[in-house]
């Protein structure tokens, strides 16, 4: 949500900012610059600090910069809010992918990303 949530919001934003439709298209994809940009370290981050540990400061940091989305009052600290959220969420598949493969077993491979185990428990125990 967080990285999509602010396309329908665009129109709003460039009547309230006063912004050009270069610097919208700038701003739509800031998220997704500095998100590519930081798949790599990230995955290196993780194997020296710990995945847990980037997974948590990755969560709570694009949480925390996503709420300071809303009190933006300029082009460029939105743009730079946006960029930062790309950083932090880029923190998540890196390292969040080995953890998901170290934890589920073997058997379970499938439904390891896509349903917790005390899900597919409780909801379909004939499975």
């Amino acid at each position: 949500m967080v990285r999509i949530g602010i396309s329908p919001l665009l129109p709003p934003i460039l009547e309230e900012f006063h912004l050009t439709y270069s610097q919208v298209g700038l701003l739509a994809m800031a998220i997704y610059i500095s998100y590519a940009l930081m798949q790599f370290p990230a995955g290196y981050l993780g194997d020296r600090l710990g995945r847990r540990n980037l997974l948590l400061l990755g969560i709570f940091g694009w949480t925390g910069i996503t709420f300071l989305t809303g009190f933006c009052a300029t082009f460029s600290s939105l743009f730079g809010l946006r960029l930062l959220t790309g950083f932090f969420q880029g923190t998540y598949f890196g390292n969040e992918r080995p953890l998901v493969a170290y934890y589920t077993p073997g058997d379970q491979t499938a439904s390891g990303r896509g349903l917790p185990l005390w899900v597919k428990e409780w909801a379909w125990p004939w499975a």
